[in-house]
């Protein structure tokens, strides 16, 4: 119905008011729209005052923000002015592709896809899309980014979005698989991030995981899941992060290193740190003041008896597991280790709860800030 409508209306329309202004028999009965097409409203948003401006920016929504800063290099430079919503970002690395993410209260809205496209013998870099929460997903194929390496055109648009939104990165994601360019490696235009998550399935060579982890200043976390030459040493400083989880090898986390920093969790898995060194850990942990240390798990590829260790040097009283003392699970975010044979003990200065878990080959350590979470939802680890 509403187009037949249109159709009559349309029909009408070319019957009553012919184009005057054509005498060829193909536009003699074109539209003239100007007789009753009410033209968009201008509104001189720039000319506003300041607070004016950054009242009615700050109820725009991303993709408004975007278009507006499309608009002119006047409008981009009061965007950089003004105080704006703040954002995070997401940063996803390939061999041939980057992801820059824009997140609203945790939750993906806006994705940036850079890639590298062959065409012919040629390799080129594209922006090839600008995907929405909203399911909008527009094709860009910008000639700003062509024959350009791809991860100067994705630094280049997060510097953009950066000003436009005021975003920080809170996740690198490393995805290694195959050769990469070195070039990849170099992330300090990224400034400080919160999480680096290392993977792949090829080796790294160690100049450039190097610069991988010296450019690019982690605050909180480390997962590392990517083979490593055995050679690689590497020094980890009082500003790295607290937690570093190793899932392949872990052979450059020295007894020196792990008894020379403050960590709250370091999951190593290959481990090449001596039972003096882990005894030495734990016995620090006892006669420190820190209270925000809760997991240490190593692993050894070779035999080892961590039960030798004699925990008995600790100078405490040591408890068998008991259900009225705590949860046979200890608990972390939606993961669970199995603590049912772990010995427990007290430090006296806090009464804070610890237990020692020791199998073939592998020693758990742990710090109970709660004694009996949760155990819905929970994947167990190890």
């Amino acid at each position: 119905m509403f187009f037949l409508l249109q159709f009559l209306w349309e029909f009408l329309m070319k019957l009553l008011f012919p184009s005057p202004t054509s005498n060829s028999r193909d536009n003699s009965y074109r539209i003239v729209y100007h007789r009753y097409h009410v033209p968009p409203l201008k509104f001189p948003l720039l000319k506003l005052p300041l607070l004016a401006i950054d009242s009615v920016i700050s109820s725009m929504g991303i993709h408004d923000i975007i278009e507006f800063s499309n608009c002119s290099k006047r409008a981009n430079r009061f965007l950089s002015r003004i105080k704006k919503k703040k954002y995070e970002m997401n940063v996803k690395i390939w061999n041939d592709k980057v992801h820059l993410i824009i997140l609203d209260q945790k939750n993906e809205f806006g994705t940036w896809i850079f890639k590298k496209c062959k065409e012919g013998r040629r390799e080129k870099t594209r922006l090839i899309t600008e995907q929405w929460s909203t399911s909008i997903t527009v094709p860009c194929l910008h000639s700003k980014y062509i024959n350009r390496n791809l991860m100067e055109c994705a630094k280049e648009k997060y510097a953009s979005l950066k000003s436009q939104f005021n975003c920080s990165v809170n996740t690198i994601f490393f995805k290694s698989y195959g050769e990469t360019d070195s070039t990849f490696f170099q992330l300090s235009e990224f400034g400080s991030v919160n999480e680096l998550n290392i993977e792949g399935t090829e080796m790294i060579r160690n100049e450039n995981l190097k610069s991988l982890l010296s450019s690019c200043h982690v605050s909180e976390y480390i997962f590392m899941n990517v083979p490593i030459e055995e050679s690689f040493r590497f020094e980890i400083n009082e500003k790295d992060p607290t937690r570093i989880e190793i899932w392949m090898d872990s052979h450059w986390i020295t007894d020196e290193i792990l008894l020379s920093l403050k960590y709250d969790y370091l999951i190593l898995y290959r481990s090449q740190l001596s039972l003096d060194a882990c005894f030495s850990f734990i016995n620090q942990w006892l006669h420190s003041e820190n209270t925000s240390f809760f997991l240490f798990y190593s692993r050894w590829e070779t035999n080892q008896l961590p039960e030798e260790m004699d925990i008995n040097r600790l100078g405490v009283n040591l408890m068998p597991f008991d259900r009225q003392r705590r949860n046979p699970l200890f608990r972390h975010k939606h993961y669970a280790v199995q603590m049912e044979t772990g010995i427990d003990f007290i430090r006296e200065e806090d009464g804070l709860l610890a237990s020692i878990r020791t199998d073939e080959n592998s020693l758990l350590f742990c710090v109970w800030h709660d004694r009996f979470p949760g155990t819905e939802n929970i994947k167990l680890i190890f």
